[in-house]
């Protein structure tokens, strides 16, 4: 794509909040940028050859859907992975009350749910939010004491703290511009300031909800693939991640579409001399003061942008290959609150796409040309799913066939957050987490019983 601001923009912001338990391999580059990220660039290309750890169900991906997992499976009585001999009795007792806590609380009903109130603990700890409930928490776990099951779980996390894709969203935007708020189940948060940044208020409740539940989260730590494993024996999934190799009898991929920003292809857009963004690294408005920007794209994010920069910008320009939408059609865009007509957009006329891009603007077909200093991609994402390729998911027809979460054709397999839903769904219901971990305890029980 040319030269891009993406890199620098990036490490502006620092990850300085280590969740508890965190864990950290020796020599990653903690604090600096997520695995994925690095990824990109081949630095973390090989996989160590160690001993295979054996788990029973690993989520990749520690966002909103990987959290609903992890909890779900939690509340079914598994008990998180340590990889330590003789462990595993000191992390039950440590995990016990959470499990309670999980349990008793689902069955109550969903009409007492932890709260998470910003407002009242912002002065005291503007980093950290504080828990409050309207339900007796210290008697929650009082009608189990210890995970009903002998079967583990995990979560792999690239990311290098809690929070998801959320982490990365550019500093301007803001709470107000946030329509549908995430919710994790049993945890939701409560009063918050509108004008806080996203990128920090989401994360901050994600780690709370990780901490609450004590859910065993590795990170960073990138999964490479995901395999067949060879040895006899039991039908197990080798995972290939940047720590070393797990076995494991189901996987859950949990992993989004953050970290595959899709960008057409045009003639012309490596020779661009002036800065190209997708909506995946743009830095918010201040990059561009007195710039001529041209913004790509119909959907919510472009429109955001769009507003984010009519009063910094010296030419603002809206090209799209499709006529501006009022809501997000494939859930990549969900989240976002939806331009007013007296906004900035509403007023600016949505041009053609132009057909090709020279070193110092855009070209149409018809000979018209725009000059600009930078081009913003707000072209939308891709899923996630590059680390299953080696299982041959796909049909003839392209795609992943899934009866509800998971894959028809490999029972071992769950996909979560693949289908078009509004963006809140996962966490306020928990339907699609909760239906998934019944099917995988029913299947591991199965398979010993087989």
């Amino acid at each position: 794509m040319g030269e891009t601001g993406g890199t620098n923009a990036r490490h502006k912001r620092g990850y300085s909040r280590i969740p508890t338990g965190a864990y950290i391999p020796a020599g990653s580059r903690q604090g600096l940028e997520p695995v994925w990220y690095s990824s990109l660039e081949g630095v973390h290309d090989e996989v160590p050859q160690e001993a295979l750890r054996p788990v029973d169900v690993l989520i990749i991906g520690a966002g909103q859907n990987g959290l609903a997992m992890g909890y779900e499976l939690l509340r079914q009585g598994l008990h998180g992975y340590v990889d330590k001999p003789g462990a595993d009795a000191n992390l039950v007792s440590m995990q016990s009350e959470r499990a309670g806590h999980a349990r008793a609380a689902s069955d109550r009903g969903t009409s007492e749910r932890v709260e998470l109130d910003r407002t009242e603990t912002a002065k005291s700890s503007p980093e950290r939010a504080t828990l409050t409930t309207n339900a007796d928490l210290p008697n929650v776990g009082a009608s189990t004491s210890v995970p009903t099951s002998s079967q583990s779980f995990l979560l792999l996390d690239a990311e290098v703290r809690p929070g998801g894709a959320w982490q990365h969203y550019w500093p301007s935007l803001r709470m107000a511009d946030v329509e549908r708020l995430p919710a994790l189940p049993r945890i939701r948060m409560g009063n918050i300031d509108p004008w806080e940044e996203a990128a920090d208020v989401v994360p901050s409740y994600f780690a709370d909800f990780e901490d609450y539940f004590d859910l065993p989260v590795l990170r960073p730590v990138m999964v490479r693939s995901v395999s067949e494993d060879p040895t006899p024996g039991p039908r197990l999934l080798r995972v290939a991640t940047s720590i070393g190799l797990f076995h494991a009898r189901v996987v859950v991929s949990c992993t989004g579409t953050w970290t595959r920003p899709f960008v057409p292809n045009y003639p012309g857009m490596a020779d661009f001399r002036g800065q190209q963004y997708h909506t995946q690294d743009y830095p918010g408005p201040r990059y561009f003061e007195k710039q001529r920007v041209v913004v790509v794209g119909s959907g919510l994010s472009a429109q955001q942008h769009l507003a984010d920069l009519d009063r910094v910008a010296k030419k603002l320009y809206w090209v799209a290959r499709t006529p501006p939408v009022s809501s997000d059609e494939d859930g990549t865009d969900s989240f976002l609150r939806a331009t007013s007509r007296s906004s900035p957009v509403s007023r600016k006329r949505c041009r053609a796409m132009f057909s090709r891009v020279e070193p110092y603007g855009v070209r149409w077909d018809d000979g018209s040309y725009l000059e600009a200093d930078a081009i913003i991609w707000a072209t939308g994402f891709r899923r996630e799913l590059r680390h299953l390729a080696p299982l041959g998911l796909r049909s003839h027809g392209g795609g992943i066939v899934l009866e509800g979460s998971r894959v028809l054709s490999d029972p071992r397999v769950y996909i979560l957050g693949n289908a078009p839903h509004r963006f809140s769904d996962p966490g306020r219901d928990g339907v699609e987490a909760r239906r998934a971990a019944r099917e995988i305890v029913a299947f591991l029980r199965s398979e010993v019983h087989a």
